[in-house]
Order: C-alpha cells, then sequence, then structure tokens
C-alpha cells in the first residue's frame, strides 16, 4: 500500500510493508528498484528519504512537482532566440536532470565534459557514471531536450570516451 501527499513544491509518496524486504536483506542493490522506476516513470527526479533496509518503518520518496512527463520543468521560461545563451545558461538547465540511481544532476556529477555553441546547433559532450549505464539513453535524450529548450534551437549530445569519477 502507498499514500501520495504534496508536501509544498513536491510531492511525497510513502510506500507501506516493502515487498523486497526479505531480498534486500541480502541483495541491497534490489532497492534501488523502486527509486529508479518512480524516476524513470515521472521522468523526474526522485530522492528516497526513508528506507525500511535502513531501520525506518516506511521507505519514503520526495518527488520534485515543477517537472512534467517530458521531463521538462515546468517552471522554465524557454529563452527568446535573441537572447545571449551562453555555457553557464546550459548548465543551469542541465541541473534538472538527474541521474536516477545516484539522485544528482548530471552537473553535479560532472557528466557535461563540453558545452560547443553554434549558431545552427548547440553540442554538449558528456560522460556516463559507467560503460553500460542502463539510463544512458534516458540522460542522453533529457540532455538534448533540456539544451533545445534553452538554446531555441537543435542540440546534438556526443559521449565522450573517458572514466568517470564524481569530482
Amino acid at each position: 500500500m502507498a499514500r501520495v501527499e504534496k508536501v509544498g513544491e513536491r510531492f511525497q509518496l510513502t510506500q507501506y510493508g516493502c515487498p523486497y524486504y526479505y531480498v534486500v536483506e541480502r541483495h541491497p542493490e534490489v532497492c534501488q528498484l523502486d527509486l529508479n522506476l518512480i524516476s524513470t516513470t515521472l521522468m523526474a527526479p526522485v530522492q528516497r528519504v526513508g528506507c525500511v533496509l535502513h531501520g525506518d518503518d516506511v521507505c519514503t520518496f520526495v518527488v520534485q512537482a515543477n517537472h512534467n512527463r517530458n521531463g521538462d520543468a515546468m517552471s522554465e521560461q524557454i529563452q527568446p532566440a535573441e537572447a545571449a545563451v551562453t555555457e553557464e545558461g546550459i548548465k543551469t538547465a542541465l541541473r534538472d536532470v538527474y541521474d536516477p540511481e545516484l539522485g544528482m544532476s548530471v552537473v553535479e556529477l560532472g557528466l557535461i565534459r563540453k558545452v560547443d555553441i553554434s549558431p545552427d546547433v548547440t553540442e554538449i559532450t558528456m560522460i556516463l557514471t559507467t560503460p553500460f549505464c542502463p539510463y544512458g539513453p534516458a540522460l542522453i535524450e533529457q540532455v538534448r531536450r533540456a539544451t533545445e529548450k534553452v538554446t531555441n534551437k537543435p542540440a546534438r549530445v556526443t559521449m565522450a570516451m573517458e572514466m568517470w569519477t564524481l569530482r
């Protein structure tokens, strides 16, 4: 059983009776399943604030309420075409793109390696946390969409061939 309630600008999802409890005792990585499922389904950043495995009575998740089903922040305004787009402006928009497993933005994780702004297209060079990241395609698409939204022109995301370490 679960309950959802709005708390300020966020939604809190409380899950009673962890369906994975006996499995996660031996395989704690399974505990990420709900977090990943909620984040991927809602295409919104999700943070776990309570977990039965860690001694809490219930599993509790907080979901940002200002994201729509496309993963775009609804409070963002599209910049007018005549406004100067900067690397910092793009990185600000990319702070709303979260890695669902780690709960941090692609900017915070240092996944954005280069931003090239040209008149016709913006190219983002990024890396993933692991070479076979299961969320790689979704993250790349969210980075592309967020960049296009802020620049009002096509964006291309290129993968760099370097290993990730948290900076």
